[in-house]
């Protein structure tokens, strides 16, 4: 029987896996092992191995080539409802109607990058809470990778996409930001002119033209220089 190993995680942190024998391929005639990690303690992993060689010996191999990520998700959601709240489930059941349209019916070794960022674009395009779906959907990719499934997680590639409102440029905003208002802007050179200060400014074109200022382009010239300048 396969031993349960300790191994340190790339983030430091410590986890347990084993690498064991199923037997012979019957497809291949080759020898068929496989490695599952990522258990949090060695009974968890020690639970998983003899989980894993009761169905071998009951059902034979599993080819995971042939393994749809409908029947990956069925496999992780009966352990992971019992560890969870029933509201949980409920809210997890209502996420999965919307994923498993999406995924289901493919096979998880041919669900690629491509097709999780065209779903994760589509969801957000359709809600603002997308991120919770690719989070509950990559459940499933982790817990494949975890029962050796598959060797890569594709959905760790995917970009998220902004949201439109944090895109959207508010030009109102953006004029209040930069510059003043005339009163502003008649209170700003009254103090200047008092206290003799550097007036921040490349010209006075703006005031000339519009009757405001823009903030950033007050760098430079004394009072009396305004003073020449519109002169």
């Amino acid at each position: 029987m396969a031993n349960i190993k300790k191994y340190r995680k790339k983030d430091g942190t410590t986890a347990y896996m084993f690498n064991a024998y199923l037997g012979m391929d019957p497809l291949t005639g080759k020898k068929k092992r496989t490695t599952r990690r990522g258990f949090k303690t060695k009974k968890e992993g020690n639970i998983a191995l003899s989980k894993l060689l009761v169905e071998v010996d009951e059902l034979g191999l599993r080819h995971n080539e042939q393994i749809t990520f409908q029947e990956v998700f069925e496999e992780w959601f009966k352990q992971h409802r019992t560890e969870v709240k029933p509201t949980t489930v409920y809210a997890l059941e209502s996420k999965f109607r919307r994923i498993l349209p999406l995924f289901g019916p493919y096979k998880m070794k041919d669900i690629s990058c491509s097709r999780c960022q065209k779903a994760i674009n589509t969801w957000a395009q359709e809600l603002k809470t997308f991120n919770d779906y690719k989070v509950q959907a990559n459940q499933v990719f982790r817990y494949a990778m975890k029962m050796d499934i598959i060797k890569r997680n594709p959905m760790d590639y995917v970009t998220l996409p902004k949201l439109k409102h944090e895109m959207e440029y508010n030009a109102e905003i953006e004029k209040k930001k930069y510059y003043y208002t005339r009163e502003e802007l008649r209170s700003f050179l009254e103090a200047i002119q008092e206290d003799n200060m550097a007036l921040l400014c490349f010209g006075f074109s703006p005031i000339q033209e519009r009757g405001r200022g823009n903030c950033t382009h007050f760098i430079g010239l004394t009072w009396t220089s305004t003073i020449r300048r519109s002169a």
